[in-house]
């Protein structure tokens, strides 16, 4: 059984989840190419984003748990958040709406279960954030890198909407991640 504040994550991240979804059911087809007219993303590569990153959180989780060092690839060198990610949106562009909701919903449940195995003493402790190419590299509390990821699926449902509306992106970086996490405190 997962303590309080794990359980609490989980069944936020879920509701966000299922807002998520039935947002994307809800989005044309032939829309889903559409970029933000100062982005490098396009709609689709958004919902690709998130359908990819559960299985690297996973691993982030454990690696916490476990008391390792979060932030170094397989070869032992600093780990590109952003290299990542625009690897994985290249695999997954020609992927089918379809085929990404399918991820989304295969890849939450071992996150699920990593959160779930924390223990109120390891929610309490820190970890290290590689930082990427808008936020500072930091040392982080668990319990609120968790609460802010409760907020992932919205905050990249709005970078779709934004893309789908040819508008601007969203602020990000360290001014707008740190009144976020001012918000959730």
């Amino acid at each position: 059984m997962a303590v309080e504040r794990a359980q609490q994550v989980i069944d936020k991240m879920a509701e966000e989840r299922e807002r998520l979804v039935a947002w994307i059911g809800g989005v044309p087809e032939d829309r889903w190419s559409n970029m933000a007219e100062d982005g490098i993303w396009q709609a689709r590569d958004y919902v690709a984003h998130l359908a990819s990153i559960d299985p690297l959180l996973t691993a982030l989780m454990r690696i916490v748990q476990s008391g390792g060092e979060a932030g170094r690839g397989s070869d032992g060198r600093p780990f590109s958040i952003d290299d990542w990610n625009e690897a994985q949106i290249l695999k997954l562009r020609e992927r089918s709406i379809e085929g990404l909701l399918a991820g989304l919903e295969t890849n939450r449940g071992p996150l699920n279960a990593a959160i779930a195995d924390f223990t109120d003493e390891q929610l309490d402790t820190t970890f290290h954030f590689g930082g990427d190419k808008s936020r500072s590299a930091r040392e982080l509390p668990v319990h609120q890198f968790l609460n802010a990821l409760v907020h992932h699926d919205n905050w990249h449902m709005e970078d779709a909407k934004r893309a789908l509306a040819g508008v601007a992106e969203q602020a990000f970086g360290d001014a707008a991640w740190d009144t976020m996490m001012q918000r959730r405190a």
